[in-house]
């Protein structure tokens, strides 16, 4: 018995130096010439390719909400300079976004409702060509006059082969605490 142990023991071992030395040949023989002759040889993959592409300018910014349910065929997106307070002059950065290559002519203009008046930049000039999927920029600065929730309204006309589409476009500004205490409590003893 003792010398069947030792026999499985020797084969044992035979067995993990071979497969060692099987592990050791196909790792010298990767990258040689002779691979496909060397059934052993382990197959490494060439590393991925990265693409590089450029980063969205206007990752960092939100996007309007669209009065429409269907595909715009310019999308508006928005930053706010600071947090809204009553009284303070707030710049909001704009982006138009050109989102179908037939359009040939961008143009906006932007509205404040009650309690939130624009101070200048109302209007966004138009744009010739505009370029697929490349912002316009444009800041327009509103004047909030209490704390509240309030709508700015863009509306951005697309030109193209004698048809021309308007879309309104929704920001919520919140200026300061946003909706007093009691309507607040109000809209909260409402919901069903």
């Amino acid at each position: 018995m003792r010398n069947s142990l030792r026999m499985r023991s020797t084969a044992a071992l035979a067995a993990c130096a071979l497969a060692a030395c099987a592990v050791a040949v196909s790792l010298a023989g990767c990258g040689s010439a002779d691979d496909a002759a060397n059934p052993v040889v382990l197959r490494h993959k060439a590393p991925a390719k990265h693409v590089t592409r450029e980063a969205d300018p206007t990752a960092n910014m939100s996007a309007a909400a669209s009065a429409t349910r269907s595909p715009t065929a310019v999308s508006v997106k928005f930053q706010l300079d600071s947090r809204p307070e009553p009284g303070q002059p707030l710049g909001i950065e704009l982006a138009l976004i050109p989102a179908d290559a037939t359009v040939l002519r961008v143009s906006a203009r932007v509205e404040g409702n009650d309690g939130l008046s624009i101070v200048s930049g109302g209007d966004i000039p138009p744009v010739d060509k505009p370029v697929l999927k490349i912002p316009i920029r444009h800041t327009v600065t509103v004047m909030p006059k209490a704390d509240g929730i309030y709508t700015l309204v863009v509306t951005v006309t697309a030109d193209n082969d004698g048809d021309s589409r308007k879309t309104a476009f929704s920001i919520p500004v919140i200026v300061g605490k946003g909706l007093a205490e009691g309507a607040s409590a109000e809209l909260t003893a409402k919901r069903p």
